[in-house]
């Protein structure tokens, strides 16, 4: 056999195995920075809602909606919690219950059931127009201000403004309620213990 011959043979045949070796490394090495873009990049999806009755599109994109369902979402369960009757309170106040964070569902059930009971306890009915809306995209709340009027028997016993505050969170992709309460007309989005109740 000739040497050079079987020498070339050899040096194309290491030729090849460098080359594959470089490939493989090369794709070991793109392997690992994808795996690291992934693990470390925000796994987000924005999807936009269109909803039955077509106003405004909005999205939700990983704990964040936008502006106009934190709006919509406000009016409707702000409707749900301050406009009753004694015969349509319970009703309500379970639609109401299925926006709850389940993190806070206990307290929230808690507060709003025994504001039901003294609706019906009482016979009050309660109706609340908002006038303003105010949302803080950052924080997911809205603060809606407007006039509540009481009635107990068919007889308006108070009129009065009045201001609430409806905190929301995003939890896989369904926004939820953490908090409702009264707030102040002037600074809707204060802090809990600077709120004067009116």
């Amino acid at each position: 056999m000739d040497a050079k011959k079987l020498s070339y043979e050899l040096e194309v045949k290491a030729g090849f195995s460098r080359v594959f070796q470089a490939v493989l490394a090369l794709s070991l090495a793109t392997n690992l920075a994808l795996a690291v873009a992934y693990a470390t990049s925000e796994k987000t999806i924005r999807t936009v809602h269109v909803p039955p009755h077509i106003e405004k599109t909005f999205w939700v994109e990983g704990k964040r909606v936008s502006v106009e369902y934190l709006e919509g979402m406000g009016i409707f369960i702000a409707g749900l919690l301050l406009n009753t009757t004694p015969s349509t309170v319970e009703y309500q106040l379970q639609t109401a219950l299925k926006y709850m964070d389940p993190r806070n569902f206990a307290e929230l059930q808690r507060r709003l059931t025994s504001s039901a009971e003294h609706v019906k306890k009482e016979g009050i009915s309660s109706y609340f127009t908002y006038v303003r809306v105010r949302v803080d995209e950052k924080s997911q709340r809205v603060a809606l201000t407007g006039n509540q009027e009481v009635w107990i028997g068919g007889k308006r016993v108070s009129e009065r403004r009045a201001a609430y505050l409806l905190a929301f969170e995003t939890l896989d992709g369904r926004i939820t309620l953490t908090d409702f309460r009264e707030t102040n007309e002037n600074d809707p989005f204060a802090p809990l213990q600077d709120t004067a109740s009116q």
